[in-house]
């Protein structure tokens, strides 16, 4: 009894784990990723980047392409600057 009850606490826990992870990994999902032309910044750090990653009006991630992807989900939508340049900011 003792070894059925332990086992449904671990069960229990892991998949409580499994949810709290999935929830906070679609709450980082970009809701557009801008790609295809130069970002530009006010960074004189990172003056340009390859893409952009936004979710609310917010940048989640700013870079190389590969490095912005990681904030795909499914339900991203991809929008092709086709060699335009862009600004990265923030909206309110």
């Amino acid at each position: 009894m003792k070894t059925s009850l332990t086992r449904l606490s671990i069960l229990t826990l892991l998949a409580a784990s499994m949810l709290c992870v999935g929830a906070a990994a679609a709450q980082y999902n970009a809701d557009t990723i801008y790609t295809g032309g130069p970002i530009v910044t006010i960074d004189d750090a990172a003056p340009t980047g390859e893409a952009v990653a936004v979710k609310d009006c917010r940048i989640l991630a700013m870079g190389a392409l590969a490095e912005v992807e990681t904030n795909r989900g499914t339900a991203t939508e991809t929008f092709d600057l086709g060699g335009r340049a862009t600004i990265a900011i923030m909206c309110a």
